[in-house]
């Protein structure tokens, strides 16, 4: 293995040239894969592991005083994913909070907010002062898009870092605050069974459009009582299963090949109708998820759109 750029340690871009590493040098280092940029001014070699400590070890290195890490920097922390595709090559803005009558952070890589935060609010985390899981889950379903905040809600129930009853409870103090009904509606169509981002994405479009709630993670057994399939979305009284395509594992031509297959035997062999959606039908603009779950239910969807 080749030695530990700066013996692994995160380090910021001031670092890095006081060791003998322009800034150039630096780009160049990370744009190869030599150096995994952590935050906007956090590095580190790119053989470190990607750990919980390791990115309270980048925070330490460039959060503001006196400031509490909140929102999806806060999500990146507990190991959740709250950012939208686009956003994921890019490198990460710390978001934080600073307690009310202090100046908000203004500078590059950091976005600051003035808030109140309760004791209830604050926990630590590998030394980090950071928003709890409730309070992080919650304050994403009211400022995050819709779509980002339901993932994100979630992502911390399936984690079983909070509950939809305890964050229904923290909604509760900010009655009448901004977005907080957004927030209450998005807790109440929380699914700790949802297994990705893009399920959520799926069964908000669902929704929206005024269907009925999905169940989620159907499993289909044969006649001796084996679980054969599981789908992600569906009505099982309907025999009709609905599932999102991500690209990690259906991008390829045999991922496709598979997933045809897959979905002719459900209906020869058990009768589902089974429909996938790929992410340019779920986050696209066209009403493709609308029109398609409406002709299988027979019911007219709410359009245009919401999102």
């Amino acid at each position: 293995m080749v030695a530990l750029l700066l013996d692994g340690s995160v380090f910021t871009a001031a670092q890095a040239k006081s060791n003998g590493i322009t800034a150039w040098c630096l780009a160049e280092m990370a744009r190869r894969g030599r150096v995994r940029r952590l935050l906007h001014d956090a590095y580190v070699d790119a053989q470190v592991p990607d750990t919980v400590e390791l990115r309270a070890r980048a925070l330490c290195l460039v959060m503001p005083a006196c400031a509490v890490i909140c929102r999806r920097t806060a999500a990146w922390l507990y190991g959740i994913d709250a950012y939208a595709p686009n956003e994921r090559d890019q490198a990460l803005t710390v978001e934080c909070v600073v307690p009310a009558r202090l100046a908000r952070v203004r500078r590059e890589g950091v976005r600051g907010w003035e808030e109140t935060l309760d004791p209830e609010d604050l926990s630590t985390v590998h030394g980090v002062r950071v928003t709890t899981p409730t309070r992080t889950a919650l304050d994403l379903a009211r400022y995050a898009p819709r779509f980002m905040g339901l993932s994100a809600v979630d992502a911390f129930c399936h984690r079983a870092l909070t509950t939809p009853s305890e964050l229904m409870a923290c909604a509760q103090r900010f009655c009448g605050g901004r977005n907080i009904a957004i927030a209450r509606q998005l807790i109440g169509w929380a699914e700790p069974l949802a297994e990705s981002p893009g399920e959520s994405w799926l069964r908000l479009r669902i929704l929206d459009a005024g269907f009925p709630r999905p169940q989620a993670q159907i499993k289909v057994y044969d006649t001796g009582g084996r679980m054969v399939y599981r789908l992600d979305l569906g009505y099982p009284g309907l025999k009709i299963g609905l599932e999102y395509d991500g690209l990690e594992f259906h991008d390829s031509p045999e991922h496709r090949k598979h997933d045809v297959h897959r979905r002719r035997e459900l209906d020869r062999i058990y009768g589902w109708d089974a429909y996938g959606f790929d992410r340019g039908d779920v986050l696209g603009m066209r009403p493709t998820v609308e029109l398609v779950v409406g002709g299988l239910l027979g019911i007219e969807p709410l359009l245009p759109r919401r999102w």
